[in-house]
Protein backbone atom coordinates (compact mmCIF):
# COMPACT_ATOMS: atom_id res chain seq x y z
CA UNK A 1 0.00 0.00 0.00
CA UNK A 2 2.87 2.45 0.76
CA UNK A 3 4.43 1.77 -2.65
CA UNK A 4 1.62 2.09 -4.86
CA UNK A 5 0.88 5.41 -2.70
CA UNK A 6 4.17 6.42 -3.42
CA UNK A 7 4.05 5.79 -6.92
CA UNK A 8 0.43 7.01 -7.54
CA UNK A 9 1.33 10.23 -5.74
CA UNK A 10 4.95 10.63 -6.50
CA UNK A 11 5.41 11.43 -3.01
CA UNK A 12 9.02 10.75 -1.33
CA UNK A 13 8.35 11.28 2.25
CA UNK A 14 7.87 9.43 4.73
CA UNK A 15 4.06 7.02 4.64
CA UNK A 16 2.27 5.62 7.51
CA UNK A 17 -0.65 3.24 6.98
CA UNK A 18 -2.93 2.70 10.09
CA UNK A 19 -6.28 1.36 11.28
CA UNK A 20 -9.06 3.77 11.26
CA UNK A 21 -10.36 2.91 14.82
CA UNK A 22 -6.34 3.58 16.39
CA UNK A 23 -6.02 6.63 14.30
CA UNK A 24 -9.63 8.42 15.67
CA UNK A 25 -8.38 6.78 19.17
CA UNK A 26 -5.14 8.42 18.42
CA UNK A 27 -7.17 11.50 17.71
CA UNK A 28 -8.90 11.90 20.62
CA UNK A 29 -5.70 10.81 22.48
CA UNK A 30 -3.66 13.77 21.15
CA UNK A 31 -6.41 16.60 20.87
CA UNK A 32 -8.81 15.93 23.33
CA UNK A 33 -6.11 15.22 26.02
CA UNK A 34 -7.20 17.60 28.40
CA UNK A 35 -10.83 16.22 28.96
CA UNK A 36 -9.23 13.01 28.90
CA UNK A 37 -6.17 13.34 31.30
CA UNK A 38 -8.17 12.33 34.53
CA UNK A 39 -7.11 8.79 33.55
CA UNK A 40 -4.29 7.14 32.53
CA UNK A 41 -5.95 4.62 29.89
CA UNK A 42 -8.43 4.82 27.20
CA UNK A 43 -10.55 2.63 25.49
CA UNK A 44 -11.98 4.09 22.27
CA UNK A 45 -14.68 1.48 21.07
CA UNK A 46 -15.77 2.12 17.19
CA UNK A 47 -18.76 0.70 16.23
CA UNK A 48 -19.25 1.00 11.68
CA UNK A 49 -18.86 -1.17 9.48
CA UNK A 50 -16.79 -3.13 11.82
CA UNK A 51 -16.24 -3.01 15.35
CA UNK A 52 -12.66 -2.18 16.73
CA UNK A 53 -11.48 -1.19 20.59
CA UNK A 54 -7.86 -0.06 20.73
CA UNK A 55 -6.58 1.01 24.00
CA UNK A 56 -4.05 3.65 24.62
CA UNK A 57 -1.95 4.49 27.76
CA UNK A 58 -1.91 8.27 28.79
CA UNK A 59 0.93 7.93 31.39
CA UNK A 60 4.04 6.67 28.78
CA UNK A 61 5.89 7.86 26.43
CA UNK A 62 4.29 5.25 24.04
CA UNK A 63 1.82 6.16 21.64
CA UNK A 64 -0.97 4.36 19.98
CA UNK A 65 -2.71 1.48 20.95
CA UNK A 66 -0.99 -1.14 22.89
CA UNK A 67 -3.40 -4.12 21.87
CA UNK A 68 -2.91 -3.05 17.79
CA UNK A 69 -6.00 -2.20 16.30
CA UNK A 70 -8.07 -4.02 19.29
CA UNK A 71 -10.62 -6.17 16.63
CA UNK A 72 -12.88 -6.55 19.10
CA UNK A 73 -15.49 -7.17 16.80
CA UNK A 74 -14.42 -10.56 16.06
CA UNK A 75 -15.14 -11.40 19.77
CA UNK A 76 -16.97 -14.69 19.93
CA UNK A 77 -20.69 -14.09 21.03
CA UNK A 78 -22.40 -17.13 20.05
CA UNK A 79 -19.92 -19.96 18.52
CA UNK A 80 -22.58 -21.40 16.70
CA UNK A 81 -24.38 -18.16 15.90
CA UNK A 82 -24.35 -16.15 12.70
CA UNK A 83 -21.92 -16.75 10.18
CA UNK A 84 -19.23 -13.46 10.10
CA UNK A 85 -17.01 -12.34 6.90
CA UNK A 86 -14.26 -13.60 8.67
CA UNK A 87 -15.15 -16.98 8.26
CA UNK A 88 -16.31 -17.74 11.99
CA UNK A 89 -19.38 -17.74 13.66
CA UNK A 90 -20.96 -15.75 15.93
CA UNK A 91 -18.45 -12.85 15.62
CA UNK A 92 -19.54 -9.49 17.56
CA UNK A 93 -19.41 -7.83 13.95
CA UNK A 94 -21.86 -10.39 12.92
CA UNK A 95 -24.07 -9.11 15.70
CA UNK A 96 -23.68 -5.87 16.60
CA UNK A 97 -21.99 -3.74 13.32
CA UNK A 98 -24.12 -1.21 11.48
CA UNK A 99 -23.35 -3.55 8.56
CA UNK A 100 -25.06 -6.42 10.68
CA UNK A 101 -28.18 -3.80 11.97
CA UNK A 102 -28.64 -3.04 8.05
CA UNK A 103 -28.71 -6.37 6.86
CA UNK A 104 -31.77 -7.33 9.32
CA UNK A 105 -33.47 -4.37 8.67
CA UNK A 106 -33.43 -5.20 4.81
CA UNK A 107 -35.25 -9.16 6.19
CA UNK A 108 -37.48 -7.54 8.38
CA UNK A 109 -38.77 -5.44 5.54
CA UNK A 110 -38.69 -8.42 3.09
CA UNK A 111 -40.68 -10.05 5.55
CA UNK A 112 -43.51 -6.91 5.19
CA UNK A 113 -42.24 -6.03 8.41
CA UNK A 114 -40.66 -2.07 9.31
CA UNK A 115 -43.79 -0.66 8.01
CA UNK A 116 -42.33 3.39 9.05
CA UNK A 117 -38.77 2.23 7.44
CA UNK A 118 -39.97 0.97 4.11
CA UNK A 119 -42.20 4.11 4.15
CA UNK A 120 -38.64 6.23 4.99
CA UNK A 121 -36.35 4.17 2.69
CA UNK A 122 -35.42 5.75 -0.59
CA UNK A 123 -34.35 2.47 -1.40
CA UNK A 124 -35.57 -0.63 0.83
CA UNK A 125 -32.66 -3.07 -0.59
CA UNK A 126 -29.88 -0.62 0.52
CA UNK A 127 -31.33 1.31 3.93
CA UNK A 128 -28.68 4.04 5.67
CA UNK A 129 -28.13 4.23 9.12
CA UNK A 130 -29.75 7.58 9.19
CA UNK A 131 -33.22 6.28 7.71
CA UNK A 132 -32.98 3.01 10.45
CA UNK A 133 -32.72 5.74 13.38
CA UNK A 134 -35.38 8.08 12.24
CA UNK A 135 -37.58 5.00 12.05
CA UNK A 136 -36.57 4.04 15.46
CA UNK A 137 -37.46 7.18 16.29
CA UNK A 138 -40.38 7.73 14.66
CA UNK A 139 -42.10 4.28 16.56
CA UNK A 140 -40.95 1.42 14.50
CA UNK A 141 -41.09 -1.64 16.88
CA UNK A 142 -39.10 -4.21 14.11
CA UNK A 143 -36.85 -1.74 13.68
CA UNK A 144 -36.47 -0.82 17.78
CA UNK A 145 -36.29 -4.44 17.78
CA UNK A 146 -33.55 -4.96 15.80
CA UNK A 147 -31.55 -2.13 17.40
CA UNK A 148 -31.92 -3.13 20.74
CA UNK A 149 -30.81 -6.51 20.59
CA UNK A 150 -27.49 -4.94 19.20
CA UNK A 151 -27.30 -2.80 21.53
CA UNK A 152 -27.79 -5.49 24.15
CA UNK A 153 -24.54 -7.63 22.73
CA UNK A 154 -22.51 -4.57 22.60
CA UNK A 155 -23.32 -4.10 26.40
CA UNK A 156 -22.24 -7.53 26.99
CA UNK A 157 -18.88 -7.15 24.53
CA UNK A 158 -18.60 -3.68 26.27
CA UNK A 159 -18.66 -5.25 29.93
CA UNK A 160 -16.08 -8.18 28.49
CA UNK A 161 -13.46 -5.00 27.82
CA UNK A 162 -13.81 -3.67 31.02
CA UNK A 163 -13.71 -6.93 32.53
CA UNK A 164 -10.19 -7.69 31.15
CA UNK A 165 -8.78 -4.35 30.61
CA UNK A 166 -10.17 -1.96 33.63
CA UNK A 167 -9.65 1.19 31.10
CA UNK A 168 -9.89 4.29 33.09
CA UNK A 169 -11.62 5.79 30.38
CA UNK A 170 -13.96 4.40 27.56
CA UNK A 171 -14.81 6.61 24.57
CA UNK A 172 -17.94 5.16 22.27
CA UNK A 173 -17.93 6.10 18.84
CA UNK A 174 -21.29 4.77 17.59
CA UNK A 175 -24.12 6.70 15.61
CA UNK A 176 -26.82 4.33 17.58
CA UNK A 177 -25.57 6.55 20.40
CA UNK A 178 -26.49 9.83 19.48
CA UNK A 179 -29.74 8.69 20.70
CA UNK A 180 -30.03 9.27 24.65
CA UNK A 181 -32.61 6.54 24.73
CA UNK A 182 -30.03 3.83 23.42
CA UNK A 183 -26.72 5.16 25.32
CA UNK A 184 -29.77 4.38 28.48
CA UNK A 185 -29.50 1.02 27.40
CA UNK A 186 -26.29 0.18 26.62
CA UNK A 187 -25.33 1.44 29.98
CA UNK A 188 -27.63 -0.44 32.38
CA UNK A 189 -26.97 -3.29 30.14
CA UNK A 190 -23.28 -3.31 30.85
CA UNK A 191 -24.25 -2.77 34.31
CA UNK A 192 -24.80 -6.11 34.68
CA UNK A 193 -22.76 -7.85 32.45
CA UNK A 194 -19.74 -6.58 34.12
CA UNK A 195 -17.84 -9.09 36.80
CA UNK A 196 -18.31 -6.75 39.54
CA UNK A 197 -21.51 -4.96 39.38
CA UNK A 198 -20.50 -2.62 41.94
CA UNK A 199 -17.51 -1.46 39.68
CA UNK A 200 -17.86 1.93 38.49
CA UNK A 201 -13.74 2.86 37.77
CA UNK A 202 -14.10 2.80 33.95
CA UNK A 203 -15.67 6.40 32.86
CA UNK A 204 -18.25 5.78 30.19
CA UNK A 205 -18.35 8.49 27.28
CA UNK A 206 -19.69 8.77 23.85
CA UNK A 207 -17.89 10.86 21.00
CA UNK A 208 -19.23 13.15 18.61
CA UNK A 209 -16.76 12.78 16.04
CA UNK A 210 -18.40 14.00 13.17
CA UNK A 211 -18.13 13.39 9.84
CA UNK A 212 -14.37 14.39 9.77
CA UNK A 213 -13.53 11.72 12.21
CA UNK A 214 -11.50 9.58 9.84
CA UNK A 215 -9.50 12.46 8.56
CA UNK A 216 -8.82 14.06 11.98
CA UNK A 217 -7.31 10.52 12.82
CA UNK A 218 -5.19 10.89 9.62
CA UNK A 219 -4.20 14.09 10.80
CA UNK A 220 -3.55 12.66 14.43
CA UNK A 221 -1.51 10.03 13.05
CA UNK A 222 0.62 12.65 10.91
CA UNK A 223 0.95 14.43 14.02
CA UNK A 224 2.20 11.72 16.08
CA UNK A 225 4.51 10.52 12.90
CA UNK A 226 5.80 13.98 12.83
CA UNK A 227 5.58 13.87 8.82
CA UNK A 228 6.52 16.30 6.74
CA UNK A 229 4.51 17.85 4.00
CA UNK A 230 5.74 18.17 0.44
CA UNK A 231 4.64 20.48 -2.05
Amino acid sequence: MRRDFAALTGYEGKITVENNATARGLCAQIFHWKDLARGKSLAYMLVASGIACPVFLNDSGYRGSVVGTGEAGHMVIDPHGRFCTCGNRGCLEAYASECSIINECINEMSRERAVILRGLCADCEKPTMEEILRAQHEGDRDVTRVIEEAIYILAIAMSNIINFTRPDTMLIDCRLFASERNRNMLLNKSKSALCNPTYYGTEIRFSEAGSFANASGGVAVAVDEKLENVE
